[in-house]
């Protein structure tokens, strides 16, 4: 990979690190900003620090890039062969995933940056001429995604019926409430900052190790990926500056359009979404979408008290947006990879 190649990947995945911040800033604060625990300033200022603390204790889970994204893409194979198109590979994907979240964040709707990446690292591939592709490996990487939102909204729903039976008790009352939503609130942004944080890093160490000629199989040294200090600091840096700006359309979808959240509702989805996170996503060592796992919990609760209380057509629109995702991103990959590439 040339010099200036390496520039654009280490600038597009920064890029993606801010957008990914203000982007999923509303997956942790947007239940205490709505039930009005928090101002909003307050909510994602604790937001952005977390997220970029979680962004720097993430490093120690950077090895699941190579066993997730690096092996499933066949990126070991292909970085072997690929010449100056490795490169072209990794801008295209983070750069596609860029223009989805601008996309979903125009239309107010949460999505998956890993969803987005995968598909954008494959639809580069293609173009560039990869054909290999493990489809156990892509069903592993998949299957956790997809079922994450399935168990938020299932935890969510119990534990709002759990909640409800200590409404008339002293635990139940709304300052107590209110104190375990900011905890669990902050939860999930200290596991975005983990999970997320991991991916503009990831990307970027394997940038560095294609740059110098090194295989991605040794980038991996020792049981821990070496992450060099600026790198660990500009990352989490863009994360908390963009969970700062906040996506204040995203929040008003997840806690205003799709469902009227009280204080224990809110309480119940937070909790279930940490939850989800940090037994899948770290406990078993493989990505989840907490969008999507804090939309389906958010569903879960208000599912709880009424179903009428889900504005279901917009449920639907936003799980049409997640079947999109990867399609989308893999044919922008592929279109815009396809014509770069006789130019390198």
């Amino acid at each position: 990979m040339t010099l200036g190649m390496l520039g654009v990947v280490i600038a597009s995945a920064l890029a993606m690190a801010w957008m990914n911040g203000f982007h999923d800033a509303p997956n942790a604060m947007s239940t205490t900003i709505v039930t009005k625990n928090l101002p909003e300033h307050t909510a994602l200022r604790i937001a952005a620090v977390l997220n970029g603390l979680g962004a720097v204790l993430g490093v120690a889970f950077l090895i699941t890039v190579d066993t997730t994204l690096v092996s499933i893409a066949g990126l070991p194979a292909f970085m072997e062969n690929a010449g100056p198109h490795f490169g072209l590979v990794l801008a295209s994907a983070v750069l596609v995933s860029i223009l989805w979240n601008v996309i979903t964040w125009l239309a107010g709707i949460p999505s998956s940056s890993w969803h987005a990446i995968f598909g954008g690292l494959l639809g580069a591939m293609v173009a560039t001429g990869h054909r290999s592709v493990d489809a156990l490996a892509v069903a592993l990487f998949v299957a956790p995604l997809l079922l994450a939102p399935v168990m938020g909204m299932a935890l969510s729903f119990a534990l709002t019926h759990v909640l409800a039976s200590f409404t008339s008790r002293e635990i139940g009352r709304t300052r107590h409430l209110r104190l375990l939503q900011t905890l669990s609130a902050s939860t999930v942004a200290l596991g975005h900052g983990i999970n997320n944080g991991r991916l503009p890093m990831g990307i970027i160490l394997v940038a560095l190790a294609a740059h110098g000629g090194t295989p991605i199989d040794h980038v991996v040294a020792d049981g821990e990926m070496r992450v060099p200090l600026l790198v660990m600091v500009a990352v989490p840096l863009f994360l908390a500056l963009g969970t700062l700006a906040g996506a204040k359309r995203i929040i008003r979808t997840l806690g205003r359009r799709l469902t009227d959240l009280s204080t224990p509702q809110g309480l119940a989805a937070e909790t279930s979404t940490a939850l989800v996170l940090y037994v899948v996503a770290f406990g078993m060592q493989v990505p989840v979408s907490s969008s999507q796992t804090i939309t389906s919990s958010i569903a879960g609760s208000a599912m709880a008290v009424s179903r009428r209380q889900v504005n279901w057509g917009l449920f639907m629109r936003i799980a049409a947006f997640w079947v999109l995702t990867p399609g989308f991103c893999f044919l922008a990959a592929l279109l815009g990879a396809g014509l770069v590439a006789p130019l390198v």
